[in-house]
């Protein structure tokens, strides 16, 4: 990899998306540089429905480059949890495959905002084709199906790591809605990285972003003796 470019795929990378009909314990997982710790719980109505979370934790990881997105799907949507998951799984397909030559975060949020914004439409055909389970009561179908049309709803965090060959490091972090995401270089934490959450942000199925703008912060570090990104 040359100084200051996206590494390419190879043979050394990992995948992973945690399970969110069921729990699973802290984890820690290494590869290359990079060590990170992951875990899932459902609420306890959850655990006692037997039902699905409508959270998705997803990454891929390299020698030279970490990707992460952690994606909280809206209860009061329509099945939150099938936003959260398309909406995991692309932000890390994206940042993975960055285009390399965007280097500013003007740029980067210009580009997230298309892809965003191309990517409803394909998340709403998955909650139009969502059949119904028939054991619903009528009443709950009724509202479900009004949901419907408003799609489902997730808020979004996400970060990738690059280390370079020269011990140099880039970290550029996302965030829509009111998770937090932070920081920490050499002990010391980044408070303004990107900004304070908001309630009022959320990415749509049938609309997009709604309430505000995709939050796209980049900072870089010479020779980090560590970075901590929660």
């Amino acid at each position: 990899m040359d100084d200051g470019t996206i590494p390419e795929r190879g043979s050394t990378e990992v995948s992973g998306l945690l399970d969110n009909a069921t729990e699973t314990d802290l984890t820690c997982s290494i590869q290359g540089p990079f060590a990170w710790r992951s875990g899932y719980q459902r609420s306890y109505d959850g655990r006692e429905s037997k039902s699905v979370g409508q959270d998705a934790v997803a990454w891929h990881a390299s020698s030279e480059c970490f990707v992460l997105a952690v994606c909280d799907g809206v209860s009061n949507s329509f099945y939150g949890e099938i936003a959260a998951k398309f909406l995991a799984n692309l932000l890390v397909e994206w940042l993975w495959s960055l285009n390399r030559d965007l280097t500013g975060a003007v740029e980067l949020r210009a580009a997230l905002k298309t892809t965003l914004e191309d990517a409803a439409a394909n998340a709403q055909s998955l909650v139009e084709g969502t059949v119904l389970p028939a054991s619903l009561p009528a009443i709950a179908r009724e509202a479900l199906d009004r949901k419907r049309h408003s799609g489902s709803q997730s808020t979004l965090t996400a970060a990738r790591i690059l280390v370079r060959n020269d011990g140099s490091a880039e970290v550029m972090a996302v965030r829509l809605g009111d998770s937090r995401i932070r920081i920490w270089a050499d002990g010391v934490e980044d408070q303004d990285l990107v900004g304070v959450p908001s309630s009022g942000e959320v990415w749509s199925t049938a609309r997009g972003v709604v309430g505000g703008e995709a939050v796209v912060a980049l900072r870089s570090f010479a020779r980090p003796p560590s970075l901590r990104v929660i």
